[in-house]
């Protein structure tokens, strides 16, 4: 426990600064097992952080420890464009580009009893964003130097329970705790800048999450459910957000082949449910970002070379859950990336321990806004938008 505690810590002063997402607000994949797959696996666990993927999946775990680190670098850039009324005519071409720490941790036990099974527990960070432009996007920014600023992360802490029944299928329940923070500049509905002053504000949020897995002798079937993650209300953050900053609920199906005794492909289906969520999904006029739904395809590949090599790589679509009459009002929070590719490996060191290592690829995404949407994007025509993010992942595994 004493270690636990102190993993925590270390890893809480780490997050101290928010991280780039992938998909909407929220990462692509979490350690270097899940990104070397793009995601993908919902049927085939490899490491702890498979609790949050499918949480029935860590019944066909071993014991173990799994840490990871991830280091990402995220370029966005915004060049507003419009009504001097409202896009700043000296903005420019607005450039951001920050490397970011962060990590995450899960372990897995098993239970005694007459029917045993197994408890996982973890901390990962699963989404958020960062950006500090030099120069306000808006016109009414100018006047205090606002409107450039917003950086968010969100903290999960899962605790799950899964076990393999006697027909051979796992099922397993998971309760997830949600530390969310949030700070920035930008203007409110009411066209002043967030009361707040760019200061961290804070509120937790609570979910579940259920899966189960059946394997056969070439081929595993998997599929998990994630709940809305019900959050309080942002203090001193009430007159930017009009809504909950809920997580959505997400549902992940796939399926795992094993064309060889040594090589694995694994495809998914992911649906990230955003248009169920208010602060995401109303216009913003009415003081929502205007965003929808995400239907996201994955593929993933593992070969295993020998006893000590193993070798991943994957990919993954979705389209951006904005579309182009949403763009300068998502200038500070641009849900862009669409297409997702990774490749990475494992060394086995000793028996019971591993080194895991995946560089990963956002892929630069830009975005005009065509002036359609309601007085923003009316306003904001031609305002265009981009994002870029690249990720290496290095993880250690050590099995009890």
């Amino acid at each position: 426990m004493k270690h636990t505690a102190m993993l925590i810590a270390f890893c809480t002063l780490l997050l101290s600064r928010p991280v780039p997402a992938a998909e909407g607000h929220l990462l692509f994949g979490l350690g270097p097992l899940q990104k070397g797959n793009a995601g993908a696996g919902v049927a085939s666990p490899k490491d702890a952080s498979w609790m949050l993927l499918n949480p029935a999946s860590i019944a066909l775990l071993d014991e173990r420890l799994d840490l990871h680190l991830d280091v990402m670098e995220l370029r966005a850039t915004l060049t507003p464009r419009g009504a001097p009324l409202l896009a700043n005519p000296f903005a420019g071409k607005l450039r951001d580009s920050s490397a970011l720490f962060v990590p995450g941790f899960g372990m897995i036990r098993s239970t005694k009893g007459r029917h045993p099974g197994r408890l996982g527990f973890g901390m990962y960070t699963v989404g958020g964003h960062n950006v500090d432009f030099a120069r306000p996007r808006s016109t009414l920014g100018l006047l205090q130097n606002s409107d450039r600023r917003l950086a968010h992360w969100v903290l999960k802490f899962p605790f799950v329970y899964a076990r393999t029944l006697k027909n051979d299928w796992s099922v397993g329940v998971g309760l997830h705790l949600n530390y969310l923070r949030l700070r920035t500049d930008t203007l409110t509905l009411s066209l002043s800048p967030a009361r707040s002053d760019y200061k961290w504000d804070e509120a937790l949020a609570l979910g579940f999450s259920v899966g189960v897995l059946k394997e056969w002798d070439r081929w595993s079937l998997g599929a998990a459910y994630t709940s809305r993650q019900w959050s309080e209300q942002f203090a001193n953050l009430e007159d930017l957000l009009k809504y909950r900053l809920d997580l959505p609920q997400q549902v992940q199906v796939g399926l795992a082949f094993q064309p060889t005794p040594r090589s694995e492909i694994v495809f998914d289906y992911k649906f990230i449910n955003w248009k169920r969520v208010d602060q995401f999904s109303k216009t913003t006029v009415q003081g929502g970002l205007g965003w929808d739904d995400q239907h996201i395809f994955k593929l993933g590949a593992t070969v295993s070379l020998n006893d000590r090599w193993t070798v991943r790589g994957g990919t993954s679509y979705g389209e951006s859950p904005i579309g182009k009459d949403d763009v300068f009002a998502n200038g500070l929070f641009p849900p862009l990336s669409q297409l997702h590719a990774a490749i990475g490996f494992t060394r086995r060191l000793s028996r019971g321990s591993e080194l895991h290592v995946t560089v990963a690829r956002a892929f630069k995404e830009s975005m005009t806004d065509n002036g359609r949407g309601d007085l923003l994007s009316f306003l904001g025509k031609g305002t265009k938008s981009s994002l870029e993010i690249t990720t290496l992942s290095v993880g250690y595994t050590l099995k009890f």
